[in-house]
């Protein structure tokens, strides 16, 4: 008898079929659809082995052969004709190098874009305008001089190509969707460098070789436990069988799982919609005794101002209930989901928080990350930067999405392959362009970190698939509705792979996690949240203090304006990743915290395993004023520290030819990095004094701190950071002795050795940090 596990499962398989039906194509005609694709091996094969399992196609032809098959109309074989002229240009214009001097001024390195344009201009006429459109087609190619593969006779004539199609990697399909490579082999132009010369032709072989993305129906090409297979794209995110399926992956939880997500909240916000009615929405306040499943909605505001938001002046007509259609179309998609999954009640922050209620906002702000705790799932619209744009509209087709550049036929190939290689069976696959998916808008809000972090499932709608994340199972159960699966089509930061081991934390009943996995995280988690944007800088504290609460809990720690008492010398160390113009407006935060920076700070993760806090340095006392004094983890009205250490005045540094600040400190370089390069007071001849804090010890050998600014008397402000890799003195004996073979010291000696480097012991000074 079937279960109901295996039922849902093949309605999934089914509707995921019909979503995407209207977007399998792709070109196909005489001269390429003899090409087959193998049926997808075990996985585990690597790169460089089994390539005979790997390679679907291979056919060795001329320049002038691949040339005629473009010419009949071929999509597939006018890539590759492209390709060919492009190299035979490029050729061309090596030859100009002569006759174009490189310039440092203008050029960023040879062989840069800026160079090849200037090479190329030196043609002019025809002969630029074909590489221009050549070189910036919608196919990327990379090369390696000396190819890859043993031929199995000599070349002997130069107009040799061989083309192959091959699957790129089957090692970690399981995690990244399956691509082929298209490699050409062919002799090398007499201007390229040969690195690896061939024993087995008369000419020297280089190969080129472009990925594509391997798209099939849902089900068809592979069995989804061994490799993750692409589909094509669902193109009517809000249609019917769209709503099924969305409504099937929550049947899935519940049948497979014990996640608990037909379990009722522990608490409720105070404000929520009821959007049960099609054609009214209103607000309801919840009873301090009603427990009842919801759902938030986490999206982007964008910089326009929403149509409707609740204040204290239209309460009561949102109480009464208004029509949908008044709501942006964010907001109006959201409450469409949310009623189609058959809940009552959705939580949206614009019209569930009172935005003109500065008590009321901050207390719900600090809420906030229960709120979607608590929610059964979280709707998030992460392709829309506005409120405005809505997430439901119909999306671009994969044709349409790749586009014709500049005359180009679409390089979105619709070609066969084996279902499996035990029977004789075949399906259709669409083969474009490998590309990284566009980072989108929601993954650079600061806000909207911590209602990622919180939310235990999440219904997300991208801008080329829907997907279902559900946290609160092991291992996380995810779904798509099509497009790719995986993780290696996105950016490192933007995935949640790269937030697991926090994730995991926030969601464990074990309050005594081990203190130097919570701060590692957190300086992690710092480092990708103070990289996003938010539209009031005086929020960098209070968007991220639902997570602070959560780390409070599990480190018991102070929590000091984004850092922690225990670990506040490390804190102090961060590095301005971004430097930026000051941020205008009102200043937010103290010097020495990173939330006071405008741009990305980081703390090293390679480097945090060789800091050992110096010695000399000690915080002696703290002084902060919150603005509200309830709320530890919000703003910041003014913070002090009172500290001890090594602090040595230095002159005003000069940028370098190659636009660094260093200075010399006992013959050894030492880098400056400022917040904000363009400050005036950081200038030569400003007239302000500089001197540099110690912080950490680097190993044995350096130490890294702060660059300070004196702003009264024993009183800074930190605008800078410094690093000395080496504090020990240069000799003849260890001139030219590397580092791994020098004899270590301990820290006492480099201790010892810092105190002479600073000027001594009247050198370690107290003073307040501001």
């Amino acid at each position: 008898m079937e279960s109901a596990a295996a039922r849902v499962d093949q309605e999934i398989q089914r509707l995921k079929r019909e979503v995407v039906r209207d977007d399998i194509q792709g070109h196909s005609c005489a001269q390429c659809n003899h090409i087959r694709l193998k049926a997808i091996p075990e996985a585990g094969i690597r790169l460089d082995e089994g390539k005979q399992e790997l390679t679907s196609f291979q056919l060795d032809t001329t320049v002038a052969e691949t040339h005629a098959l473009a010419a009949s109309g071929c999509e597939f074989w006018a890539m590759v004709s492209d390709k060919l002229k492009l190299i035979d240009l490029e050729e061309k214009i090596k030859e100009q190098r002569d006759t174009v001097a490189f310039d440092s001024r203008k050029h960023r390195s040879w062989w840069s874009d800026e160079h090849w344009n200037d090479l190329a201009a030196s043609l002019g006429g025809v002969m630029e305008k074909e590489f221009q459109h050549l070189r910036n087609g919608p196919v990327g190619w990379g090369f390696s001089a000396g190819a890859n593969y043993e031929m199995e006779f000599a070349v002997t004539h130069k107009d040799f190509v061989r083309v192959i199609i091959r699957y790129r990697s089957l090692n970690d399909f399981k995690d990244r969707s399956v691509s082929v490579d298209v490699v050409l082999i062919l002799p090398v132009r007499p201007a390229t460098t040969v690195l690896y010369p061939r024993k087995d032709s008369e000419f020297e072989m280089a190969n080129y070789w472009t990925t594509l993305w391997v798209l099939s129906t849902p089900g068809n090409l592979a069995d989804p436990t061994r490799a993750c297979v692409g589909s094509p794209i669902n193109l009517d995110p809000g249609g019917s069988n769209s709503m099924e399926l969305y409504r099937c992956w929550l049947q899935r939880c519940t049948i497979t799982h014990n996640c608990g997500i037909d379990d009722l909240p522990g608490s409720m916000p105070p404000l929520a919609l009821d959007v049960s009615d099609r054609n009214c929405v209103k607000l309801v306040q919840v009873p301090a005794h009603l427990k009842e499943r919801y759902v938030a909605l986490s999206y982007c505001w964008g910089t326009d101002v929403q149509t409707i938001m609740l204040t204290r002046s239209n309460e009561n007509d949102l109480l009464r209930g208004i029509s949908p259609q008044e709501l942006d179309p964010t907001i109006r998609d959201s409450v469409t989901v949310a009623r189609e999954l058959g809940f009552r009640l959705l939580w949206i922050d614009a019209l569930c928080i009172f935005q003109d209620d500065e008590e009321w906002k901050m207390r719900e702000l600090g809420n906030m990350g229960k709120i979607y705790q608590k929610a059964t799932l979280t709707i998030v619209a992460s392709a829309a930067a506005y409120v405005k744009e809505g997430f439901l509209h119909r999306r671009t087709s994969t044709l349409d999405r790749v586009g014709i550049v500049d005359g180009y036929p679409t390089p979105v190939f619709n070609f066969r392959a084996e279902e499996d290689s035990r029977v004789n069976e075949e399906k259709r696959v669409v083969l474009r362009p490998q590309e990284l998916d566009e980072i989108e808008p929601w993954y650079e809000r600061a806000w909207t970190l911590q209602e990622m972090l919180f939310s235990g499932r999440r219904l997300q709608f991208h801008n080329n698939q829907t997907t279902w994340l559900c946290h609160c199972s092991e291992p996380p159960a995810q779904e798509a509705d099509g497009w790719l699966a995986g993780t290696g089509h996105s950016y490192i930061g933007y995935s949640d792979s790269h937030f697991e081991a926090i994730m995991k934390m926030t969601r464990s009943a074990n309050e005594s996690a081990e203190t130097g996995m919570v701060l590692a995280n957190w300086y992690d988690l710092v480092e990708v949240y103070s990289s996003r944007k938010l539209r009031y800088f005086h929020d960098r504290l209070p968007a991220i203090s639902g997570i602070a609460r959560e780390f409070a809990f599990f480190s018991g720690d102070q929590y000091i304006c984004g850092l922690w008492k225990f670990d506040l010398t490390i804190g102090l160390a961060w590095f301005p990743l971004e430097a930026r113009h000051p941020v205008s407006g009102t200043k937010t935060g103290p010097s020495w915290s990173w939330a006071s920076y405008g741009g990305a700070a980081t703390w090293w993760s390679h480097k945090r395993k060789k800091w050992y806090p110096n010695q000399d340095f000690e915080i002696l006392d703290e002084f902060i004023e919150l603005v509200s004094p309830s709320n530890p983890f919000g703003e910041v009205k003014t913070a002090e520290l009172r500290v001890r250490g090594l602090l040595l005045p230095i002159p005003m540094p000069v940028r370098n030819e190659y636009g660094n600040m260093n200075i010399y400190l006992n013959e050894r370089e030492t880098a400056l990095v400022f917040e904000y390069p363009n400050d005036p007071r950081v200038q030569p001849d400003s007239g302000f004094k500089l001197s540099l804090l110690v912080l950490v010890n680097l190993g044995w050998v350096g130490a890294e701190g702060i660059v300070l600014l004196e702003e009264g008397e024993d009183r800074y402000s930190r605008v800078g950071w410094f690093g000395i890799d080496d504090v020990w003195p240069v000799t003849e004996e260890n001139r030219w002795v590397k580092m791994r073979d020098r004899t270590p010291k301990a820290q006492e000696e480099l201790k010892r050795q810092l105190r002479t480097v600073w000027g001594g012991e009247q050198n370690i000074r107290q003073f307040v940090l501001i």
